[in-house]
């Protein structure tokens, strides 16, 4: 898929405001869907000038965690730049 690498500072006024870098799919650039990108990304995108939109080929991972006590923590979908 293709999208939009767009680096987010956090807002102390917006609850769920998060820092960091995020796609923004094509398909949907006026709804507000975006994604977290993976490790291997953020490793990938170390040095990009976050005060700039940087266009991307992206997939979707499975990010699922589940505690040591098998209790469910988290259930989503991540990004990674290929």
């Amino acid at each position: 898929m293709k999208g939009t690498l767009k680096y987010y500072t956090k807002c102390e006024e917006t609850p769920n405001s998060i820092e960091g870098w995020s796609i923004l799919p094509v398909m949907d650039q006026f709804s507000s869907i975006c994604y977290k990108i993976n490790q291997k990304s953020l490793d990938l995108v170390s040095n990009y000038d976050k005060s700039q939109a940087h266009d991307v080929e992206f997939k979707l991972l499975t990010d699922c965690r589940i505690d040591e006590n098998g209790h469910h923590v988290h259930h989503g979908v991540i990004a990674e730049i290929i």
